[in-house]
C-alpha cells in the first residue's frame, strides 16, 4: 500500500467519525418527515334524520380534532337541534335541512325537540375519541346500561302515565300525546259511550317514554270517551282513568242557508245567519238604527242589533277571561296589540273561566285546535305553539257551550337571526385539520439540502 492510499484511508476514516453521526441523525429526521407519527385530523360528513321525535343515527362518532360536516333533515315536523358546549342550537322547518360544521373537540349530548309532535325532547350523543372526557362518558353509558339490563330482570312495576293531552284537527281526527316514567309501548282505547271502548290505536312497535297516538275517522261534534295504555318491556301493564274529548263541528256555509230580498248571508261566530243589507255596511252603533226591544252590539268588528232578552241571556253565561300571555319575548295582556314570539319558541295563556268548562284554542292557518279544561276553581292554562309562518297570526279562545263571543289574540310571529358562528367553526375546523399535516413538506427540503451539503463536504475533504 502507498503512502498516498495511506493517507486517504486514514483521511476517510477520520471524515466518517466525523460527520457520521450528524449523517445518521439528518437520515432519522428526513424518515420522520416522510412518516411523522401520530394521527391526523380529517373532515367528516355526517347525516342524522329527525323523524317521529327521534334522532336517526342517535349516536354520532368522530376522532378530536376532525372537522364534521353535519346535515340535520327534518322529515316529519318542524325541530331544535342543540349540541351542548359547543354553542349550536339551529331550527329546521318541515322537510328542509340545514348544513352545520363544528371541529369535534370533545364529547357533548345533543338535544332534538319537535314542535307538534307531542314528544319531550330526544337526547343523543356526540362521542369524540381521544378526547379527555370520552372514557368517562363510555364508563358513565356503560353503567347506566348495566343498571337497565338489572332493573329489567328484576322489573315488575308497570309505568306510571302522566302528561296526557289531546289537539284535534278539522279533519276528523285527533291526537293524543302522554308520557311514561320507562320505556314502554303506548296504545289509545276510545269510542262514543263512557266504559266503552269499541276503537283503538295500534300498539307502538318501539319502546319509548313518549308517545303519540293519532285517532281518525272521528264524528264531527262529537264526545269521545278515552284512555291510554302503556306496557314496559317486562309485559307490566298500565292504563289511566277515563278522560274525553270533543270533536269540532262541521263547518257552517251560507250554502246552507237561503236568505230573503233585502238580506245577505254572514257567518257570525261560524253561524251562517242572514243579516239585513244596511247592517252589512255598518261599523259602529252610530251607522245603524235598532228596533224598539233590540241594541246595537259589535261582533266581530259589525255592529249588530241584538234583542235585549239575548244580550241578558249572553251575559248571563260563562266568560272567558285572559289574565296573562307569556312569550319569549315578555309578557302581556289580551288588549295588548304588540304580542311577539321568536319563531320555535311557545306561548303560555292563562285564564279564568266556569268551573270545569272545556277552553278551545284555534290557531289561525293552522289546521290544530287545543283544547284544555278549567279547573274546579275556574283557572285553566295553555302551553305550546303549532308550526307557523312568520307574520301577524291570531289566536282565538273560546268556551264550549258559551254564547259569549270568542276572544281573538294577535300576535306576530318573527324568524330567529342567523348566526355565523357555525360557518366561522367550519372555517377553524378546516384549518386545525390542515395545520397538523403542513409542516412535513418543509421538513424534507431542509433535511435533504443538510444531506447534500454534508456529502459535498465529505468528498471535499476526502480529496484533500
Amino acid at each position: 500500500m502507498s503512502w498516498k492510499c495511506f493517507y486517504k484511508k486514514i483521511v476517510i476514516k477520520n471524515s466518517m467519525k466525523k460527520f457520521f453521526p450528524s449523517f445518521v441523525f439528518l437520515c432519522m429526521l428526513v424518515l420522520v418527515g416522510l412518516f411523522p407519527t401520530g394521527s391526523r385530523a380529517s373532515i367528516q360528513t355526517l347525516n342524522i334524520t329527525a323523524t317521529k321525535g327521534n334522532a336517526s343515527p342517535s349516536t354520532i362518532t368522530v376522532a378530536e380534532g376532525d372537522t364534521v360536516n353535519l346535515s340535520i333533515t327534518a322529515s316529519d315536523d318542524k325541530y331544535t337541534f342543540a349540541i351542548a358546549g359547543y354553542g349550536i342550537n339551529e331550527t329546521i322547518n318541515k322537510g328542509k335541512s340545514a348544513e352545520i360544521g363544528f371541529v369535534a373537540k370533545q364529547s357533548a349530548s345533543f338535544v332534538l325537540t319537535c314542535a307538534t309532535c307531542g314528544k319531550s325532547a330526544s337526547a343523543g350523543t356526540l362521542a369524540v375519541e381521544g378526547s379527555t372526557d370520552n372514557n368517562s362518558n363510555t364508563n358513565s353509558t356503560n353503567s347506566q346500561n348495566s343498571n337497565a339490563n338489572t332493573n329489567n330482570q328484576t322489573d315488575t312495576t308497570a309505568p306510571t302515565i302522566s302528561g296526557i293531552t289531546v289537539a284535534e284537527s278539522e279533519s276528523g281526527t285527533a291526537t293524543i300525546s302522554w308520557s311514561s316514567d320507562e320505556a314502554a309501548f303506548g296504545q289509545v282505547e276510545y269510542g262514543a259511550k263512557t266504559g266503552s271502548y269499541t276503537s283503538a290505536t295500534a300498539l307502538e312497535t318501539q319502546a319509548t317514554k313518549s308517545h303519540t297516538a293519532s285517532l281518525s275517522g272521528l264524528t264531527a261534534d262529537t264526545t269521545y270517551y278515552y284512555r291510554v295504555k302503556s306496557k314496559d318491556e317486562t309485559g307490566n301493564l298500565a292504563h289511566s282513568s277515563e278522560a274525553t274529548f270533543t270533536t269540532k263541528e262541521e263547518n257552517k256555509t251560507c250554502d246552507d242557508l237561503t236568505c230573503e230580498e233585502g238580506e245577505t248571508c254572514k257567518l257570525v261566530d261560524s253561524e251562517p245567519q242572514c243579516v239585513a243589507d244596511e247592517e252589512i255596511d255598518a261599523k259602529t252603533c252610530d251607522d245603524l238604527t235598532c228596533e224598539e226591544g233590540e241594541s246595537c252590539k259589535i261582533v266581530e268588528d259589525q255592529a249588530k242589533c241584538v234583542a235585549d232578552d239575548e244580550e241578558a241571556k249572553e251575559s248571563e253565561t260563562g266568560k272567558v277571561i285572559i289574565s296573562s300571555i307569556k312569550t319569549d319575548q315578555g309578557t302581556y295582556t289580551a288588549n295588548d296589540s304588540n304580542i311577539t314570539l321568536t319563531s320555535g319558541s311557545q306561548i303560555t295563556i292563562t285564564g279564568t273561566a266556569e268551573s270545569d268548562s272545556e277552553i278551545s284554542l284555534e290557531f289561525c292557518c293552522a289546521t290544530t285546535r287545543y283544547t284544555v279544561y278549567a279547573q274546579k276553581n275556574g283557572d285553566w292554562s295553555f302551553q305550546g305553539m303549532p308550526p307557523l309562518d312568520a307574520g301577524n297570526n291570531t289566536i282565538k279562545i273560546s268556551e264550549k257551550g258559551s254564547n259569549a263571543p270568542a276572544i281573538n289574540i294577535k300576535f306576530t310571529m318573527v324568524d330567529q337571526a342567523d348566526s355565523n358562528t357555525n360557518n366561522n367553526q367550519s372555517v377553524t375546523g378546516a384549518a386545525d385539520a390542515n395545520k397538523h399535516g403542513g409542516w412535513v413538506v418543509p421538513v424534507i427540503i431542509v433535511g435533504l439540502l443538510i444531506v447534500v451539503f454534508s456529502g459535498v463536504m465529505f468528498v471535499r475533504q476526502v480529496r484533500r
